[in-house]
């Protein structure tokens, strides 16, 4: 019973954890949207400017600017994880994940070791058989 509650408390701590570490990490919209807008943005400043036939100069400026504009979310994401470096619960949250997926392998690795076990025994069985027929 007692190792029954503590893996309940050990499942629950992870993933209070993994919830936490969410929403740390969540960003304030979704990236693949925001370089959609930001390309069909570009495709129409260059289609307007040539259908309204505006100086070569100012589409480089407004090229220039939008490319810039790309750049935003790899800015806003350094800053982040620079904040987050510093967040002590958020870094207490990793090391949790960080033992659930250690013995998440640890599992993993019990379960070949068995497997290879039962197929050495199984091998080590026919052998006996064919040793023992003769």
């Amino acid at each position: 019973m007692l190792i029954l509650g503590k893996n309940k408390k050990r499942r629950k701590n992870e993933k209070q954890a993994n919830n936490l570490i969410k929403e740390k990490e969540g960003f304030y919209y979704d990236v693949t949207e925001y370089y959609l807008f930001w390309f069909i943005l570009v495709i129409f400043s260059i289609f307007g400017s040539l259908v309204l036939e505006l100086k070569r100069n100012l589409v480089l400026v407004i090229i220039s600017f939008e490319v810039l504009l790309l750049f935003v979310p790899f800015i806003q994401n350094f800053y982040l994880f620079k904040k987050l470096k510093k967040d002590e619960e958020y870094q207490l949250a990793k090391e949790v994940m960080q033992k659930y997926a250690e013995r998440l392998n640890r599992e993993k690795i019990k379960e070949v070791l068995r497997n290879e076990q039962e197929k050495s025994n199984i091998i080590k069985d026919m052998k006996k058989y064919i040793k023992d027929d003769n």
